[in-house]
């Protein structure tokens, strides 16, 4: 090969490469939650779970999304634990130019926002939202994680046949929309699996800011038979506050909790617990102790990037920014109303998280239940 040879070929490849790259489109695609306020509220970085998995998502198919002439640009839409904020946020995001976004990190959150998102038809894809009526819509709206349905019926068969429970005890807030979904499930789904008058079962609801020390302990006595289970669906902040109440009563029970409980992450939970008389134990929709290849790859992507391990709402946020990737590779026009046209037909997506099911929300992907004690995995769906 001569060199004038070598020359025309480098030159081309040059100028083909500048070509490819001149005509990548960028996309901007939003990415709503309280990243800063729930790494306040924290001694660990919590918030940047949400950040980092998406993040992650693209910067590992950069190279794929070039091919098809496109990059990403992650536009940060921050906002507050108020769902008054997340409805700011959700206005803010349909009048920029985004062809996606990613959150919001609570379910009542999601659900306020979701009506601004339907009106100005820009698809919302919710990494950690688990409300059951986020899975009713048909269109724009795509919710990520399984349901509180898919949690309470598996909630409520560990009740039963692993715990083995004697009396128990739903404690829900009344100004919870996520723990309100969860508590009926959970009833409802028990219920079914009990005879009657086989476990005694009781209610017990409070507002958040208004939770009476003393008349939880007295109730919680009260209704104290054999193998006590109180069945707390909530956020891991308020599972604290009552961790901190039946630890000055003294009492000895089993708290079982959902996936909000990870919210500041397993630790927090371990601190709060010590010295106490209780035996914990939560959900989690991923773990990193998962032998799959898939799962595996993840875990060292992660840890390469981040220098931390990653938890399940990373893993979450890594299978929704993923999704959104998947939705835009192959589009003839980016448009909203063209992603939410493409991801239906994609239907069925499999992640880090396993299979999720984006048309017909059926969820077959495992639901992990974790000693805190000890942060191990003791069952799975």
């Amino acid at each position: 090969m001569n060199f004038n040879l070598i020359a025309f070929l480098t030159v081309a490849m040059l100028l083909s490469s500048q070509h490819l790259y001149a005509k990548l489109t960028e996309l901007s695609v939003g990415l709503a939650t309280m990243r800063d306020e729930v790494q306040n509220s924290a001694s660990l970085p919590a918030g940047d779970h949400v950040y980092r998995g998406a993040k992650l998502a693209i910067n590992l198919k950069k190279k794929v999304l070039e091919k098809y002439g496109v990059k990403f640009k992650l536009e940060p839409f921050f906002y507050h634990n108020s769902d008054l904020s997340a409805l700011k946020t959700s206005i803010k995001a349909c009048e920029s130019n985004i062809i996606a976004l990613h959150g919001y990190d609570y379910s009542s959150q999601s659900i306020i926002a979701s009506k601004n998102h339907l009106t100005c038809k820009l698809p919302m894809f919710t990494p950690t939202s688990t409300a059951n009526s986020l899975g009713l819509f048909k269109d724009y709206i795509f919710q990520v994680p399984f349901n509180n349905n898919d949690q309470a019926i598996f909630l409520a068969k560990v009740s039963v046949e692993k715990i083995k429970a004697d009396s128990i005890l739903v404690l829900s807030a009344k100004d919870c929309a996520y723990c309100n979904d969860l508590a009926s499930s959970y009833l409802k789904e028990l219920k079914k699996i009990l005879n009657k008058n086989e476990v005694k079962i009781s209610e017990f609801s409070y507002l958040q800011d208004e939770l009476d020390s003393d008349k939880l302990i007295d109730f919680v006595r009260s209704i104290k038979k054999g193998k006590t289970l109180l069945f707390i669906p909530s956020y891991s902040q308020e599972v604290k506050k009552v961790i901190s109440i039946l630890k000055s009563g003294k009492i000895e029970a089993t708290l079982l909790g959902s996936d909000g409980w990870a919210t500041l992450g397993e630790s927090v939970l371990q601190q709060a617990m010590s010295g106490s008389q209780l035996e914990l134990y939560m959900l989690l929709h991923w773990h990193k102790s998962i032998d799959v290849a898939k799962s595996k790859n993840f875990i060292s992507k992660y840890i390469k990037n981040y220098s931390a391990y990653p938890n399940h709402i990373s893993a979450l946020s890594f299978d929704t920014m993923n999704i959104i990737i998947e939705g835009v590779l192959g589009l003839k026009e980016y448009s909203r109303e063209k992603l939410n046209s493409k991801i239906k037909e994609i239907g069925e997506f499999e992640g880090v998280t396993g299979k999720i099911d984006l048309v017909n929300k059926l969820s077959s992907r495992s639901i992990y239940l974790v000693d805190v004690k000890n942060g191990l995995v003791i069952d799975e769906n």
